[in-house]
C-alpha cells in the first residue's frame, strides 16, 4: 500500500484525473495533472478507504475499466480510467451518491 513510484509506471505523462462530488461528498474542483500528482491523489484515496469492511470490486464503468468501492453496501467511489498504449491516460472518480447510485447493483456479465 502506498508505493507512488508503481503507480506512477503505470500512468501516461499526460496524465489527467477528474473528480465529481457533491454537495455531501467533496472532490478536486479542478483536474488533477501529471504522474506525480495523479499517483499522490490515488495512493491517498487508497489509503484513506483501506479499512475493515471496505471492499473493492473490478467494473466496468461507462465501457471503461474501473473499480468500485464501497462500506456496507454503499459505495463510497467509483473510479474509470482510460488507457492508451498500456497507460492510464485518463481517471474520473465520481463520489456523488446520486451518480453512483446505480453501481450498488450488481454488474451485468
Amino acid at each position: 500500500m502506498g508505493d507512488i513510484d508503481a503507480v506512477m509506471a503505470l500512468l501516461a505523462p499526460d496524465v489527467v484525473h477528474v473528480s465529481d462530488g457533491g454537495p455531501e461528498h467533496h472532490a478536486a474542483r479542478r483536474p488533477v495533472v501529471g504522474p506525480d500528482r495523479v499517483a499522490r491523489l490515488v495512493v491517498n484515496l487508497a489509503c484513506r478507504h483501506h479499512r475493515e469492511g471496505v471492499t473493492v470490486s473490478i467494473r466496468e464503468i461507462n465501457g471503461q475499466p474501473g473499480v468500485v468501492v464501497t462500506d456496507a453496501g454503499r459505495t463510497l467511489l467509483a473510479l474509470a480510467c482510460s488507457v492508451v498504449d498500456g497507460r492510464v491516460d485518463r481517471v474520473w472518480a465520481v463520489v456523488n451518491p446520486e451518480k453512483t447510485a446505480s453501481l450498488r447493483r450488481p454488474p451485468l456479465v
